[in-house]
């Protein structure tokens, strides 16, 4: 892991990007070390339902309070509106949780080189 940690930006590594087998959240840095047994691996879009998605998702944003991103038609969306849209399952909400997917797949596959 010391190898690839200038590839995976600091915050991702305390990011949440599965489920552990007794339901709590593991890190980036937990899924690496491989010492805790996970729902999901790194195909996430076929592995959790939309709804565990939604919730991993809702779960990492939440980590970041200085979330913010730009999208067409909404302008920017902050935090607490991208939570939302999240939960509601917007067509909004469901492109923040397509993109954040990709994150984690993209920083799982950096984190293990």
């Amino acid at each position: 892991m010391a190898n690839n940690i200038r590839t995976v930006p600091q915050e991702q590594w305390d990011l949440p990007v599965s489920k552990a087998a007794d339901g709590r959240w593991i890190t980036l840095r937990e899924f690496v070390d491989k010492n805790v047994a996970v729902l999901s691996s790194t195909n996430l879009s076929e592995e959790l339902s939309i709804d565990q998605q939604a919730e991993l998702v809702a779960e990492r944003i939440a980590h970041r309070a200085d979330f913010k991103v730009a999208m067409i038609g909404l302008g920017i969306v902050d935090q607490e509106r991208a939570m939302q849209e999240i939960r509601d399952q917007t067509s909004a909400g469901r492109t923040l949780i397509n993109i954040e997917l990709r994150t984690i797949a993209r920083a799982i596959k950096r984190a293990r080189g």
